[in-house]
């Protein structure tokens, strides 16, 4: 299993070299356990990947390459709850840090080249419910981030919600819908719906998103996925 994750990775970074936005839930990742998730749309690829490391930390990673860009964006990220209640609902605080390209150097040549560092954190609420057709949850995630380089546009810091439900009919099926709403200082909002079925296969998922925008660009896309456990 292990060297068949191992597989699946090297072939992911190689295709992040060939074309040469970080975040856990509300719940921690159990110690010592690991999260993987591969996927792709029309727009870019994404590699994310939790630790549980003692104490209820979660650590992570996230790298994304965007169709267009020389390199890809890195983030890395911590979480750590911060309220539990007694119907089981959980909140935690996270703290995330990305390198990235600016847009400006996709839009000016004589840019290209140029680097930014952005600094995120935000609060993850989640809590789950029974329901007739299966078990379920619901998450809620608010985030702001400040770029802490010079930033060529403008555009200092963002914010962004979350809202999403899920239900598990059976053990094997996943079913979620999530709407993703961000807007960037200077820029117009943006809001997308995302629906989400997975089916488990083991330790993995295989996972189909197909997503719309509901607010600024409207284009549809669809991301296939892979996440894995262990």
């Amino acid at each position: 299993m292990r060297l068949a994750l191992i597989l699946i990775l090297a072939v992911f970074l190689g295709l992040l070299g060939q074309n040469g936005a970080a975040d856990a839930g509300a719940w921690p990742r159990g110690e010592g356990k690991f999260f993987f998730a591969l996927s792709q749309d029309q727009t870019e690829r994404q590699l994310y990947a939790e630790y549980g490391f003692r104490g209820d930390w979660t650590l992570g990673l996230e790298v994304t390459q965007p169709t267009g860009r020389r390199l890809p964006a890195v983030a890395g990220f911590v979480h750590h709850p911060v309220l539990r209640f007694k119907n089981g609902a959980i909140v935690s605080a996270g703290l995330a840090v990305e390198w990235r390209e600016t847009v400006a150097a996709k839009s000016w040549a004589y840019m290209a080249g140029i680097q930014e560092v952005a600094v995120r954190g935000g609060l993850h609420f989640g809590t789950g419910f029974a329901t007739r057709w299966g078990d379920g949850w619901a998450t809620a995630e608010a985030q702001v981030e400040r770029i802490v380089t010079e930033n060529w546009l403008g555009a200092a810091q963002s914010a962004k919600l979350d809202l999403g439900l899920g239900l598990r009919p059976t053990d094997r099926l996943m079913l979620m819908v999530q709407a993703q709403g961000w807007r960037r200082q200077g820029s117009d909002p943006v809001l997308r719906l995302e629906t989400l079925v997975g089916w488990k296969l083991g330790p993995a998922h295989l996972v189909l998103v197909p997503s719309a925008g509901m607010i600024g660009p409207r284009e549809p896309r669809v991301k296939l996925g892979l996440w894995l456990e262990f």
